[in-house]
């Protein structure tokens, strides 16, 4: 049997069906951290932010992102997924300290 690798399989595409899977309307998808700046190296992990239209409770988000996680993980991807809400994306975008400011000033969209 073939092991399943990230190369044989569309990162966004998987990150999309897990989303469709849950019933989940996506704005977007941003990789940031290391990936996006290129300062990885092989043992990196992949960090997201989900931005997502609807505003969702925090158990609703942990539940989203663990089954991202989990299905990234069939790929031996090791990643960090943050879920947020457009709402909550425009909230803190300028916040100073905030990670999502310094999402967006770094990220990279699928």
């Amino acid at each position: 049997m073939e092991e399943k690798t990230i190369e044989d399989k569309d990162i966004k595409a998987e990150i999309l069906k897990c989303l469709n899977e849950m019933g989940t309307n996506v704005k977007n998808i941003l990789l940031f951290g290391s990936r996006a700046t290129g300062k990885y190296d092989k043992y990196s992990d992949w960090d997201f932010l989900i931005v997502v239209k609807e505003n969702m409770t925090l158990t609703r988000k942990r539940e989203v992102a663990h089954k991202i996680r989990k299905r990234l993980a069939e790929f031996y991807m090791p990643c960090d997924v943050l879920v947020r809400s457009e709402k909550e994306v425009e909230e803190r975008k300028n916040v100073i300290g905030s990670i999502i400011k310094s999402v967006i000033k770094e990220s990279v969209p699928l």
